[in-house]
């Protein structure tokens, strides 16, 4: 058996389950059995876009959320374009750059619990 199909099942599973929707209503929304709901749950079988796209609308999450098993940090999304700014930068400019962007970063926090 695929483990990815296992592990994107697992996920379509919790979810349904948080939203508090069981699979007998997920399979009348989906217009599809509850076997079938089953068995993408269980990871024992594929399914297509439109199913894809309609599980997404059921659950209001991205497809990255349910296909991804994480999805890449900000740290690894952005460090190259900070190493590249930084590197031709002086010890002292770098020091500066950092310190603007801890207290850009302090900032953003401080809106986000207001």
């Amino acid at each position: 058996m695929d483990d990815s199909r296992v592990r994107i099942g697992a996920r379509i599973a919790a979810l349904r389950k948080k939203r508090k929707i069981s699979q007998m209503e997920m399979a009348e929304i989906l217009n599809t059995s509850v076997s079938y709901v089953s068995k993408i749950e269980r990871g024992k079988c594929n399914f297509g876009v439109d199913t894809l796209m309609r599980l997404m609308d059921v659950l209001q999450v991205s497809a990255d959320d349910l296909l991804k098993s994480a999805p890449p940090s900000v740290t690894a999304t952005y460090a190259k374009e900070i190493n590249e700014m930084l590197s031709d930068c002086s010890a002292e400019e770098a020091n500066r750059l950092i310190r603007i962007l801890q207290e850009v970063k302090g900032t953003l926090h401080r809106e986000q619990q207001e």
